[in-house]
C-alpha cells in the first residue's frame, strides 16, 4: 500500500537503524551494514528513545553526546531536528494556537520518517476528533490505525470519510482494508463504484493491493502494470522496489503475473516537482527555508484556514 509524503524534514540518522536496508545493488548493501554496525551503543540508545515516543529524553541523550564528543555525527544530525520536534509537540498540546495545523502537518512527517507510531497515531487522532471532516486527516488516521493492527476500526473511519469525501482514493483505500480483513465482497462493493480508467498511478497501485489481497492475480498484475505505466520515470525504479516488499501483494510473489509487470515502462512524462522539498530524492539535503515552501507546510495552512473550508463545505449542501 503507498503513503505518499508531501511535507519534507529533515530525516534524522536514526532512520538508518531502524528501516530496512535500501540499497538495490549488493555493494550499497554491504555499505548500509557496515555503517550500521559502526553506531555506538550511546547513539543506538538514543534512536531507540526516538521510535519509543520519548522525545524529550532522545533529544537530552544527544546533548550528552554532543558535550562529550563535540564532532559526533549522529548528534550534530540529530539534534537540530529533535529540538524543532519538541518545540512543535509544546504547539500541537494547544489547541488553539494559531500554527497548530502547521506544526501537526510537520510531526506526522517527523513521526513517520522516524518511525514513531504511537505519537504518529495520537496526533492522527487528535487532530481528525478536531477536524472530523478533513479528509488529509481522516486517511492519515485510518492508515495509522491499520498499521496499529486495528484495521476494523479503520475501516470505521474510511467509511465515515466517505459520506462527505467519496472520492476514488479513499474509496479504493476503504476496498484495500476489507480485503485485508477478508471482506471480499465489501471489498468488491467499493471497487464497483470507481470510475473506470484511473489515471492516477497509487489509486492503480492500491487496486492492485485489493485484488492482489483477494487472490484475484491476474486484475492485480494488471493494474500494478498500469500503475508502473503511470509513474514518472525518476520514481518507477523506488515504486517497483516497493512492490517486491509489499506484503499486500505478497500472493504475486514469484507469479507470472509479477513478472509481467515489473516490465512495465514509464509512459508518462517527468513530473515537475511543486517545491523544492516536494518529491525531492533525499530529504536529509532539506533544511528549514527549503521547508517553507513545501505545499503543506505554508504558514496560511492553519487552524483558522481549516474553519474557514468547512464552513465553505457545509454552506454548499
Amino acid at each position: 500500500m503507498k503513503l505518499k509524503l508531501t511535507l519534507s524534514l529533515m530525516v534524522m540518522a536514526c532512520c538508518v537503524s531502524g528501516l530496512p536496508l535500501t540499497a538495490q545493488d549488493k555493494s550499497a548493501n554491504e555499505a548500509k551494514k557496515v555503517e550500521k554496525a559502526k553506531i555506538p551503543d550511546n547513539v543506538k540508545q538514543a534512536y531507540d528513545l526516538i521510535h519509543a515516543g520519548k522525545i524529550v529524553d532522545a533529544l537530552d541523550t544527544f546533548k550528552k553526546i554532543r558535550a562529550e564528543e563535540p564532532e559526533n555525527k549522529w548528534a550534530k544530525k540529530a539534534i537540530r531536528p529533535l529540538t524543532q520536534a519538541v518545540q512543535l509537540e509544546k504547539i500541537v498540546a494547544m489547541d488553539k494556537h494559531a500554527k497548530w495545523m502547521t506544526a501537526a502537518d510537520w510531526l506526522n512527517t517527523f513521526y513517520t520518517a522516524n518511525k514513531v507510531p504511537t505519537k504518529k497515531l495520537a496526533l492522527a487522532k487528535r487532530a481528525f476528533t478536531r477536524f472530523p471532516a478533513d479528509k488529509k486527516w481522516g486517511n492519515r488516521y485510518a492508515l495509522a490505525l491499520a498499521d496499529a493492527n486495528q484495521g476494523k476500526k479503520a475501516v470505521g473511519v474510511y467509511e465515515g470519510l466517505l459520506v462527505k469525501h467519496p472520492d476514488s482514493d479513499i474509496r479504493v483505500m476503504t476496498a484495500v482494508l476489507y480485503a485485508r480483513e477478508g471482506m471480499a465482497e465489501k471489498a468488491m462493493e467499493h471497487l464497483g463504484q470507481l470510475p473506470e480508467g484511473q489515471k492516477n498511478p497509487s489509486i492503480a497501485y492500491n487496486l492492485a493491493c485489493a485484488y492482489a489481497l483477494m487472490g484475484k492475480l491476474p486484475e492485480a498484475g494488471k493494474l500494478l502494470a498500469k500503475s508502473f505505466e503511470l509513474t514518472p520515470p525518476s520514481q518507477l525504479a523506488k515504486q517497483k522496489k516497493q512492490a517486491r516488499s509489499d506484503p499486500d501483494l505478497a500472493r504475486l510473489v514469484g507469479s507470472e503475473e509479477l513478472i509481467a509487470a515489473m516490465k512495465a515502462t514509464s509512459k508518462v512524462p517527468e513530473k515537475k516537482a511543486k517545491s523544492a522539498c516536494d518529491d525531492c530524492p533525499s530529504n536529509d539535503s532539506c533544511d528549514e527555508e527549503e521547508m517553507e515552501d513545501c505545499e503543506e507546510g505554508k504558514e496560511d495552512c492553519d487552524e483558522k484556514g481549516h474553519e474557514k473550508e468547512h464552513k465553505k463545505e457545509g454552506a454548499k449542501k
